[in-house]
């Protein structure tokens, strides 16, 4: 990938890093991350979609209720479940990010 190029995926490895060290709450990172991703126009190459738009949806199921986390094992994560989750995020877009370089 060329230097005078943005790589688009920058935002989102910000975004995991911090909170993955703990710097935002999983409540925050939902926030800045459903706020990024829903108004970033970017055309993403697929790769890289599926990784971004799994982690929207993994952040979309979190919830701290028991009932629900009950009723729908299957689709609803609390917070330790999704940190995890978010951490296989991590690594999928950084092979993304290392395919990227070696390829660009």
């Amino acid at each position: 990938m060329s230097q005078l190029m943005t790589d688009p995926s920058d935002p989102y490895k910000k975004l995991l890093d911090l909170y993955l060290v703990g710097d935002l709450s999983t409540e925050d990172f939902r926030e800045r991350y459903d706020d990024t991703f829903l108004n970033d126009e970017t055309m993403f190459e697929a790769a890289l979609y599926e990784v971004l738009n799994d982690l929207f949806l993994d952040a979309a199921s979190v919830t701290s209720d028991p009932e629900l986390l009950a009723e729908g094992p299957a689709f609803y994560l609390d917070e330790k479940q999704f940190r995890e989750k978010a951490k296989l995020a991590a690594a999928r877009l950084a092979r993304w990010r290392g395919n990227t370089a070696t390829s660009g």
